[in-house]
């Protein structure tokens, strides 16, 4: 009987294989890994991971309307 198995022949499975990490968040108190694939933030050449470090990063602050 033949085998049905998908990956034992033809194309390698991409989620069988380690995430490539490609450098760590520029923010200071995160360093988090940032990993190729993921939604990430480039701000001119420095990557960050979330959003939240890239308003740190950059110094901003959050302000209530009074």
């Amino acid at each position: 009987m033949p085998a049905f198995d998908r990956f034992e022949f033809g194309m390698k499975d991409p989620q069988s294989e380690e995430p490539v990490p490609l450098c760590e968040c520029a923010y200071d108190k995160c360093r988090n890994l940032i990993y190729q694939g993921e939604l990430n933030w480039d701000y001119y050449g420095e990557w960050l991971c979330s959003t939240s470090c890239l308003t740190k990063y950059i110094g901003a602050e959050k302000h209530y309307a009074e």
